[in-house]
């Protein structure tokens, strides 16, 4: 079977997320059809930046943006994947992410973490920075698991990629270099390209 293009970040995937379940196997052509697709995707966007470090470096999870600000701070500058509130607040919106596809404003505190009323879904930048700490998880420490929820971020941000601000369009930019880099890399370590 093969693949001529990739399906995966096509109509609205705020709204209709997608679902992964049961996708084919295409092996290279799928490969090359999701390559063309981000190569394709870079050259609409402006010039790559990484993501600006935002003022509130804090756990507070009813603001989600400084949570991910805190979590992607702490990701920089720890060596070790280390147990504590920082890993376990990343591993917990990586589990809110994989079920939902969607990543909300605020959080409760206590278990089981719900959105907090009145919270909503929709602030890409929120999608953009949770990559950016996906990414960074996954070059530091390599646990395939973010570089997996990566990639689906990717698809639920370029589906919006008519909503994003010029300076999300960067962003979005330097996550998709990020994104070929790592996974060319990846194939290569497997023999694959």
């Amino acid at each position: 079977m093969t693949i001529s293009s990739y399906p995966y970040a096509a109509g609205n995937l705020l709204e209709k997320p997608q679902n992964y379940s049961y996708s084919g196997y295409f092996a290279h052509s799928f490969v090359h059809a999701w390559r063309n697709h981000r190569l394709s995707q870079l050259a609409l966007l402006p010039e790559a930046k990484q993501i600006a470090q935002s003022n509130g470096n804090s756990l507070t999870t009813t603001d989600t943006l400084s949570l991910l600000n805190a979590i992607c701070e702490f990701v920089k500058h720890t060596d070790n994947f280390i147990e504590g509130p920082h890993r376990e607040w990343l591993a917990r919106l990586l589990k809110k992410f994989e079920v939902t596809k969607r990543v909300y404003s605020g959080y409760d505190l206590f278990a089981p973490h719900r959105p907090v009323q009145n919270s909503l879904y929709t602030d890409l930048d929120l999608y953009i920075k949770l990559a950016e700490c996906f990414i960074l998880t996954f070059n530091k420490y390599g646990k395939l698991q973010y570089l997996n929820a990566f990639l689906k971020l990717q698809d639920t941000i370029l589906s919006q990629s008519q909503k994003l601000t010029e300076i999300q369009q960067s962003n979005l930019a330097w996550l998709i270099e990020n994104e070929l880099a790592v996974l060319e890399e990846l194939m290569k370590s497997k023999d694959l390209i």
